[in-house]
């Protein structure tokens, strides 16, 4: 449908979110290869958040704009990320062990900025070494 209005209107503009390109894929439905602009979207830095900024939040929920701007931060962003686990790992096969893929990533959280230890990240999440090997190429976007 997007597809068909931007041949039939020259200079409309639509702004598309929160869909999986696998699964569109398998369903068939056009991609607008060459005729849309992928944007990424990062949280904020704190001078975007101005005053809104609290020190003792951002480490707890982080900065992604649709947690902070939630009524609950909190419930949100478990809410988040239970349905991107589940979702988007799990249910798209790429990972075979939701645990182990749920633990890498707490594990990684804590190591942020750090040079990566593959050995110690796998001792963290009980798992072998090759199995982070391959975990740590994993891109959550």
């Amino acid at each position: 449908m997007v597809h068909q209005l931007i041949e039939m209107q020259a200079g409309w503009q639509f702004v598309l979110t929160g869909s999986s390109a696998r699964k569109l894929k398998r369903s068939g439905v056009d991609l607008l290869a060459g005729r849309a602009v992928v944007k990424t979207m990062h949280p904020f830095i704190t001078a975007e958040l101005g005053e809104g900024f609290r020190l003792e939040d951002a480490p707890r929920v982080g900065t992604v704009p649709l947690v902070v701007s939630s009524s609950d931060p909190e419930q949100t962003l478990n809410a988040y990320a239970s349905l991107y686990l589940r979702e988007e790992v799990q249910m798209e096969g790429l990972v075979r062990k939701i645990g182990d893929f749920s633990r890498f990533l707490e594990s990684m959280s804590f190591s942020h900025g750090a040079v990566l230890n593959v050995s110690d990240v796998a001792r963290d999440c009980q798992v072998k070494r090759k199995t982070v090997g391959g975990l740590q190429h994993f891109r959550v976007s």
